[in-house]
């Protein structure tokens, strides 16, 4: 029964289950971090890289497991949009800066900025984080609460 209660723990769900975890709690300090201001920004970057690199992790994770469809279907959009979401930080920063090198500083003479990686980071990914990780949970409790 020890023996079963090891292999158990050392499955790859609940690996997976601790990675999900983390995610959580990286996401809760990263948002929290991003709201005290600019003197905590090294931090929340920090946090959001940590936080985006656990996501892959997931998303390896879950291809490595052979579950049910929804199941993969919700750890996959919860480990996909913790990765996308300071990939396209970056890539904004980025094609924000080449746009400006190549077409001058008077390119964005609106004020406007480069919106399309802007709103995958702020909108489009914690949105698909947070309905893959609900989903995840939920899925979790159910399973736990059926063994």
């Amino acid at each position: 029964s020890r023996r079963q209660d090891s292999q158990m723990n050392d499955s790859p769900f609940s690996k997976r289950t601790t990675t999900f975890v983390g995610l959580i709690v990286l996401f809760l300090l990263t948002l929290l971090f991003f709201t005290l201001g600019r003197s905590y920004f090294r931090i929340a970057a920090a946090l959001a890289i940590a936080f985006g690199l656990l996501g892959l992790v997931l998303t390896v994770q879950t291809f490595r497991t052979h579950e049910p469809r929804l199941h993969r279907l919700f750890f996959l959009t919860t480990g996909i949009a913790a990765a996308m979401i300071p990939t396209s930080a970056l890539l904004h920063n980025l094609v924000y800066a080449l746009c400006i090198l190549f077409f001058g500083d008077r390119f964005w003479a609106d004020g406007s900025d480069e919106p399309f990686f802007f709103l995958l980071a702020i909108v489009v990914g914690p949105a698909l984080f947070v309905i893959g990780a609900v989903g995840s949970a939920i899925l979790l409790i159910k399973g736990s609460a059926t063994r």
